[in-house]
């Protein structure tokens, strides 16, 4: 849906905050209920990537503690004798 300045009548971008042509400010509509729902439907990506860090990291160490457990039933001991 195009956007037009009230004071001139100008169509106006997406994004523009005041009409290229006469300079006076763009009257911001509020955000439909829509709108409000979609926004808080999205996951921002600074946690997607924080969460897949903390999962890598749970499986690493998870991985090392059961080959630790293994080894230790194998030798009768705790050592790192399963990275060599």
């Amino acid at each position: 849906m195009k956007k037009f300045c009230y004071n001139c009548g100008a169509e106006l971008g997406p994004e523009d905050t005041i009409c290229p042509k006469c300079g006076k400010p763009v009257l911001v509509e509020a955000p439909t209920e829509e709108e409000k729902a979609a926004e808080k439907k999205k996951f921002p990506l600074k946690k997607i990537i924080l969460f897949s860090a903390i999962g890598i990291a749970a499986a690493i160490v998870l991985t090392f503690a059961i080959l630790m457990i293994i080894n230790f039933a194998k030798t009768g001991y705790w050592s790192f004798d399963f990275l060599k």
